[in-house]
């Protein structure tokens, strides 16, 4: 049974997940109502279903987005819940109060609230004493219960506790207090680098103290607003004594997100009942902070297995190299490639941001669109990793415009951290390496790129220099980042012997060294992180609770 005031016609609602609130309008039934200064307000109750708002929308819905933006909100209320069950009005609907909440059916779960009940009369709302409460508004505000003549229901309408005789019930004591208990976490329990599972679960003391609970409800709030209820009903956690609460981080609509826990104020709340009374403990968690690394953050929609992966990289400008030194190209090179040496800068510092961005989304991602979901205790999931600039990001190398000069080995370690956009002349050494037919081989070393053959394979260069550093934060240390997974050398970085090309059909290891360079668009486009990588970077979420 739900208390507070009751709600009438005109009470204000919010959807979590809309952006406007609406005006409850009672269409349901017309006898029931409260005077409320002068003026007859119908009651709400459960049977007002549908669309019983003034505008029928919440604005936009957050469950469907449509492109950069979302669906407009059409709510279908499929049912009520918390509402006061002692009454049945005359359409067999029963009570809402300002604690009910709807369930819609775009959401599937109870995702709409009042934060208006829509009176303003004095006495009107249920918890006032029967003292209190004039009998007219009293009347009204139960149509089916006139205080004088069943003052017992009119009592416990008020929070009144009496027998069958009409004897007041004396009420026992009851208690109860949360408290945290220090703990790391990460969502869904991701292991370590060694294989060591994580523990999935933040916990809780609660102490319930001078007797049992006839019941038990847990709410967390994030920045005052409702995000999770847990209504316990086994009977070993309402005993007295101390128990253990495990949550996992999610919310009610199974939603988590790691810097909105870090960043809000989240707010643990434990209630108990006994003989209609009830006791409340509210506590903070005050001290939320990331052992794993500030620049990353997960989003988590558990219910339909998606997650996207916000990974901060602060990209630094390294400048431009060869711009005057295009008099060193050979006639013979430009005659034979029929282009000209590059003597300006053709692609800005923002732009290849914008290149770098690209690729670590791409292939820093595991989902339908390339066939490479991630298992995650045995369900497949879509994990998408979306890069953002920012000084406060992790570290990487300076991006360096290079053309008319010898070709440059990207790198990304702690003494050099460079990723080359090499563009139009540059020079390979030794160029007798090459097939005598090899474009390379003919111009004595000189090849030629323009814009449109280097995109993917800066994208990809891109991708794997900022995963080295990823790798060595996981777990794996420098030697497992440097030698590329056991597939190179550590210092010289050339592919073991025993290493054989990269694979003809399915997914290509991002982070590994093969035999051969992957360079068609077919195959750049099988180059991913691997499953065990990505979930590294899921597990840099890392949060210790205090």
């Amino acid at each position: 049974m739900s208390t507070g005031h009751v709600v009438v016609d005109g009470a204000i609602c919010k959807c979590q997940f809309g952006d406007v609130p609406d005006v409850l309008v009672v269409q349901s039934q017309q006898k029931g109502y409260i005077n409320d200064n002068a003026a007859k307000k119908l009651i709400a109750n459960t049977m007002d279903l549908g669309s019983p708002f003034k505008a029928k929308t919440f604005g936009q819905c957050k469950l469907q987005p449509m492109g950069s933006s979302f669906k407009p909100c059409m709510p279908m209320i499929t049912q009520w819940q918390e509402f006061y069950d002692k009454v049945i009005l005359s359409n067999q609907g029963q009570i809402l109060t300002e604690k009910s909440k709807a369930t819609c059916a775009i959401a599937g779960a109870p995702c709409v609230e009042f934060t208006w009940h829509g009176q303003t009369a004095e006495g009107g709302g249920v918890g006032n004493t029967e003292e209190e409460a004039d009998e007219e508004i009293q009347s009204q505000l139960n149509p089916l219960v006139n205080p004088n003549e069943e003052p017992f229901l009119a009592q416990e309408l008020n929070g009144g506790s009496f027998d069958d005789t009409g004897k007041p019930i004396e009420k026992r004591k009851i208690n109860v207090q949360i408290e945290t208990i220090k703990t790391t976490f990460v969502p869904l329990g991701i292991a370590d680098f060694d294989g060591n599972e994580e523990n999935e679960y933040l916990k809780f003391k609660i102490k319930i103290s001078e007797n049992s609970a006839d019941k038990m409800k847990i709410k967390v709030f994030q920045d005052g607003e409702p995000y999770y209820n847990n209504d316990i009903k086994e009977s070993s956690m309402l005993s007295l004594g101390e128990h253990e609460w495990e949550w996992d981080g999610f919310g009610d609509y199974g939603d988590y997100d790691s810097k909105s826990f870090k960043d809000k104020d989240i707010a643990v709340e434990v209630t108990v009942w006994l003989d209609g009374q009830e006791k409340s403990h509210r506590i903070s968690l005050e001290k939320k902070k990331s052992i794993g690394k500030e620049w990353v953050d997960v989003s988590i929609q558990r219910n339909i297995k998606e997650m996207i992966v916000t990974l901060r990289v602060n990209l630094r400008d390294g400048g431009e190299k060869g711009l005057n030194s295009a008099s060193k190209i050979p006639l013979q090179a430009i005659s034979n490639y029929g282009e000209q040496p590059i003597t300006s800068r053709e692609v800005s510092f923002e732009k290849l941001k914008n290149e770098v961005v690209k690729g670590i989304n791409k292939h820093w991602s595991r989902d339908k669109t390339n066939s490479n979901q991630v298992s995650l205790k045995g369900e497949l999931w879509n994990i998408k990793t979306i890069a953002e600039i920012s000084k406060n990001g992790m570290v990487a190398p300076e991006i360096i415009f290079i053309t008319n000069s010898k070709v440059k080995r990207s790198r990304n370690f702690i003494l050099s951290r460079k990723l080359y956009y090499q563009i139009g002349y540059n020079y390979n050494k030794p160029w007798t390496n090459f097939p005598v037919n090899h474009p390379v081989f003919i111009n004595k070393g000189w090849s030629f790129d323009s814009k449109s053959t280097i995109a993917l394979d800066f994208q990809f260069t891109s991708a794997h220099e900022i995963g080295h550093e990823l790798l060595t934060e996981y777990g794996g240390g420098f030697g497992h980042s440097y030698n590329h997974k056991n597939t190179s050398t550590t210092l010289s970085q050339e592919t073991l012997s025993s290493q054989g090309n990269f694979p003809t059909n399915g997914e290509i290891d991002l982070m590994k060294y093969y035999k051969n360079y992957p360079k068609s668009k077919l195959d750049v486009d099988r180059v991913v992180a691997s499953e065990d990588d990505l979930k590294g970077l899921i597990w840099l979420s890392k949060i210790i609770i205090e």
